[in-house]
């Protein structure tokens, strides 16, 4: 469900009493809608028509019985259509109603934990599921043919073993290299960016700063990193879901040992480490992905 409509719908009917402060803890995949900008309103101003008032209360009515409708779907809830009407129209005809205040607050709050509640559920059966996916790919993937795997289980496969030195952690490196899921799909590609990523070996994932020690300069290397040495539990929003394996092919253009100033991290930053400070690193902006 939207989680500013959501939100507005619970902020109406508990009057503003500040009982919504457990509502951000919901669902983080969706984004708030937001309305335009007033320069980019202005423009519309003259060409829109004067609004037919008989379909605004109906497109209101609309937006609120879908979004409720699919919030009651995914959270398998029963919906009284019925008593949700009753309700809808008992409060616009400024009746009386048939709960006192403190009745309808007490049980929206609960009906918010049972949300919540069910809110985890899925969010656990939905990582058990993938946890359960990517495993079974890694099995698969080890058996192909020239794939190695490291003991903290990384997968490989050396393409080119290249020629030059191969980095230490603290070097810094200048790649091109491609990403994909699991499904084939690419979240990233430095060649269609038109340029190659420059890092410091040891700000990266886990994965990379194992993997690209693997071979020397000029070299490439596929790479199979497992959830636990890249993004984890906590994926990173929104082009790698939670608990995600990433297939890289790597080609390593340049190592330069130790530089004095080290390049601004770049894709695939590394995420901060359980019990450690710091925030998820931002995802890629939208002009450096694929089209």
């Amino acid at each position: 469900m939207n989680k500013t409509l959501w939100i507005a719908l619970l902020s109406v009917a508990v009057a503003g009493s500040g009982y919504l402060a457990l509502a951000g803890q919901g669902r983080p995949a969706e984004q708030p809608r937001q309305a335009p900008p007033p320069q980019a309103m202005q423009g519309f101003q003259h060409e829109l028509p004067e609004p037919d008032m008989d379909k605004v209360a109906y497109a209101i009515g609309r937006s609120i019985g879908s979004e409720v409708r699919e919030m009651f779907d995914r959270y398998e809830f029963e919906l009284d259509q019925q008593q949700l009407t009753s309700g809808l129209n008992s409060a616009l005809a400024d009746e009386e109603s048939e709960m006192s205040e403190q009745e309808i607050q007490m049980t929206l709050m609960g009906f918010q934990q049972k949300v919540m509640q069910k809110e985890q559920e899925i969010r656990e059966r939905e990582a058990a599921e993938a946890e359960a996916r990517n495993e079974a790919f890694l099995e698969q993937h080890r058996e192909q043919e020239g794939v190695e795997v490291t003991a903290s289980g990384l997968q490989y496969r050396i393409i080119e073993q290249g020629e030059g030195d191969k980095p230490q952690p603290s070097d810094q490196v200048t790649v091109h290299y491609t990403g994909r899921l699991t499904d084939g799909e690419v979240f990233d590609d430095s060649r269609r960016r038109g340029e190659p990523a420059t890092f410091v070996l040891d700000q990266v994932i886990p994965g990379w700063t194992e993997g690209m020690q693997l071979i020397g300069e000029g070299g490439r290397i596929e790479l199979a990193i497992p959830a636990r040495l890249a993004y984890g539990a906590q994926g990173r929003h929104p082009v790698i879901p939670p608990h995600s394996v990433l297939l890289f092919e790597v080609e390593l253009i340049d190592v330069e040992s130790r530089p004095e100033q080290p390049a601004q991290p770049q894709f695939p930053t590394q995420p901060p480490q359980p019990g450690q400070p710091g925030q998820p690193a931002p995802p890629p902006q939208p002009e450096r992905l694929p089209q």
